[in-house]
């Protein structure tokens, strides 16, 4: 009987991940996956039942240190520009220092396995920011709208700021650095455009 090894464990883990961030979910394989981590691919199946298995599993981990991350300091009775301000702090903080973990996540979510990360974070996070949200459109501090429109618009603007900051420079070429200025007045100009009229 072959007993697990924490170390290898955690080698597997983190080059599998970093396969899936510089080739994709498509490209993946348990041979690849033995060859980075310098196993053999019997060693692999001490871990994980198959790809399906280990691409879950981590994809699940991912979701989950995504939602803890996001969720932070943040409570549905807050008041609704506080809630933005934490969930954008969370998140940008998250994927800042996390950018493998964030990509990883992120490739998943554009894969067949995105409907599995879906659920996940449903059934942790759909409760508090529904609660959240609805408060805000009761106190008119946001205007209804379906939530396929809600998150592009509060949030997509944070993830193009979160970019700009990786790659160092802004749209314009010029340099550019998420201050905490930055992140709140890029803020305060989305939820101006998310109040009622």
């Amino acid at each position: 009987m072959r007993f697990r090894d924490v170390k290898k464990a955690v080698q597997v883990k983190q080059k599998a991940i970093d396969l899936i961030v510089k080739g994709g979910v498509d490209a993946f394989s348990m041979q690849k996956l033995a060859k980075a981590a310098k196993v053999s691919p019997a060693t692999l199946y001490i871990y994980y039942k198959d790809k399906e298995d280990l691409i879950s599993k981590l994809g699940s981990e991912a979701a989950q240190l995504l939602v803890d991350a996001t969720l932070l300091g943040f409570t549905e009775d807050m008041e609704f520009e506080e809630g933005m301000y934490i969930q954008w702090k969370n998140r940008s903080s998250f994927a800042i220092n996390n950018p493998d973990i964030n990509i990883f996540y992120d490739k998943l979510r554009h894969s067949s396995y995105s409907h599995k990360l879906t659920d996940q974070i449903r059934s942790s996070f759909k409760n508090p920011m529904k609660n959240f949200i609805l408060k805000a459109i009761r106190e008119k501090k946001l205007r209804k709208m379906d939530p396929g429109l809600f998150w592009p618009l509060a949030i997509g603007p944070l993830y193009s700021l979160v970019k700009f900051h990786m790659d160092g420079v802004s749209i314009s070429g010029q340099p550019f650095r998420l201050t905490d200025k930055i992140l709140r007045d890029a803020l305060s100009i989305v939820l101006h455009g998310l109040k009622p009229e």
